[in-house]
């Protein structure tokens, strides 16, 4: 699935520092049970606009997956 995609079942929206650790295998995991998934490595491509490509993926998703910064939110 790709940016050209006109839908997708979950948008995820993340902190850069929960990627390696949470975020990947959580989108690779509901990928593959099926879910069509906009996430930034399988949604951009080199050239893309990240601005509008997220606005697009916001619009176009059932469900929106915002995450926090693991380490803020084990802080507060």
């Amino acid at each position: 699935m790709d940016d050209k995609q006109s839908n997708w079942d979950v948008f995820i929206s993340h902190a850069s520092e929960d990627k390696d650790s949470f975020v990947r295998p959580l989108a690779v995991a509901l990928k593959q049970l099926g879910a069509s998934v906009w996430y930034d490595e399988f949604s951009l491509k080199l050239g893309d606009s990240m601005s509008r490509s997220i606005d697009k993926g916001l619009s176009k998703s059932a469900v929106s997956f915002r995450q926090a910064c693991l380490k803020i939110l084990s802080w507060a």
